[in-house]
């Protein structure tokens, strides 16, 4: 069996979404990890600002636990924090305009959106 190189079974675990979903989570865990740091606040203290048990906490951080954007918003506003969630084009491909320089109906039309959503949420 021939060896293989890390960068070639780094391509290809990059083709699967096991590996983003990886990275987002780790991403975002570092993102909180880093900000409890500036804060001086440990895993009990996030638990309880966000209402759950020390123990979810390290789930989390361990990457043990699926979480929703509700509760990544949770996390970031127990630490003073803003979500911020970005789609982009893959690597190499060529971006398109500046959002400056687009129109400014898609955004109206994704305010909308999320408002219904919302609207939708709380009437249940």
């Amino acid at each position: 069996m021939a060896k293989k190189s890390f960068r070639s079974l780094l391509e290809k675990a990059r083709k699967r979404d096991a590996y983003w979903v990886g990275k987002a989570i780790h991403d975002f865990t570092e993102d909180l990890f880093r900000l409890m740091e500036e804060q001086g606040v440990n895993k009990a203290e996030l638990a309880r600002r966000i209402g759950k048990t020390p123990a979810y906490v390290t789930k989390v951080f361990r990457g043990d636990t699926n979480f929703t954007i509700d509760s990544m918003v949770k996390f970031a506003h127990a630490l003073d924090g803003q979500l911020s969630i970005h789609v982009g084009r893959k690597e190499g491909q060529a971006l398109g305009p500046p959002l400056s320089e687009q129109s400014t109906k898609r955004s109206e039309n994704g305010l909308d959106s999320a408002r219904g959503a919302i609207r939708r949420r709380h009437s249940r």
